[in-house]
């Protein structure tokens, strides 16, 4: 059986950096919250737990001279204010390519444009992203939700860093098929296209694929979903959930995994296949 692996797949930039920061801080603070799980992998956030990092949800739990972690994702700006005030120490792990998106759609917001999100409507990197525009944004999921409001010119438009550039490049053309005025600033992270790129060019060339990665998790779901509409594909945490009777006829198998990823849980996939 032949394997074909993504140069891309695994941990990107965003990830790794707040891994590498939490890790660092545990070691010297007796006291480590993240606000909301630091990335998307439920294997990686237990892991953490075991390090005495513990994951919270609401600010009233925070205990005085502790360090709270901003998550990969980020969190509202509202949000940022309101953990200001209180007596602790802010680890800011937003990944940078998040925070540009949430510097440009304050920046649209400011300059009085009506800012268009595409992005998924409850994923936490768009909630923070839609706070810096007031809430007064507007997120829309795929192309099918594109709309022009009454007594509206002029549109920003700034774009979740895990989506799809053709689809917000069609979304984009919309807005400025329809208004007098257009800005557009593409906000998706490269390593998101290149690792769905990869992706596809690995699914046109095998039988199968695996991607490997957190049910929650929003980059490794559009992976999923793009590989299999290629090809026959599964999508799994760890190298137990794969099954051996649905892929052991096929000759080629091909295996990519989501941005938050750790390499230990794709290695053990890759060997798995590998002894069939």
């Amino acid at each position: 059986m032949e394997v074909k692996v993504s140069r891309y797949a695994g941990f990107c930039f965003g990830v790794e950096r707040a891994l590498n920061l939490v890790k660092s801080a545990a070691k010297k603070k007796n006291k480590l919250y993240t606000f909301g799980p630091l990335i998307h992998n439920p294997q990686v956030v237990s892991n953490l737990e075991e390090k005495g990092v513990m994951v919270i949800e609401n600010l009233s739990t925070v205990k005085p001279n502790s360090t709270v972690v901003i998550r990969s994702h980020g969190i509202s700006k509202d949000y940022k204010n309101r953990l200001k005030e209180k007596d602790v120490n802010i680890l800011d792990a937003t990944c940078p390519f998040v925070k540009t998106a949430q510097k440009k759609a304050q920046y649209l917001y400011d300059q009085g444009y009506r800012v268009i999100i595409y992005g998924e409507k409850k994923h936490p990197e768009v909630k923070a992203i839609l706070s810096y525009t007031n809430y007064k944004g507007v997120v829309v999921e795929n192309i099918n939700e594109f709309k022009i409001f009454d007594n509206v010119d002029r549109y920003g438009l700034v774009a979740q860093t895990t989506r799809s550039k053709k689809q917000f490049s069609k979304l984009a053309a919309k807005y400025v098929e329809n208004s007098k005025e257009c800005v557009i600033f593409n906000t998706i992270c490269n390593a998101t296209f290149d690792r769905q790129q990869d992706a596809i060019k690995i699914a046109k060339d095998v039988d199968f694929m695996i991607v490997v990665g957190g049910k929650n998790s929003a980059n490794t779901t559009k992976l999923y979903k793009i590989v299999k509409e290629i090809k026959p594909a599964t999508h799994v945490e760890t190298a137990d959930e794969i099954d051996i009777k649905r892929i052991k006829d096929y000759n080629r198998i091909g295996i990519t995994a989501g941005a938050s990823t750790p390499e230990y849980l794709l290695n053990d996939v890759i060997n798995k296949i590998k002894k069939i």
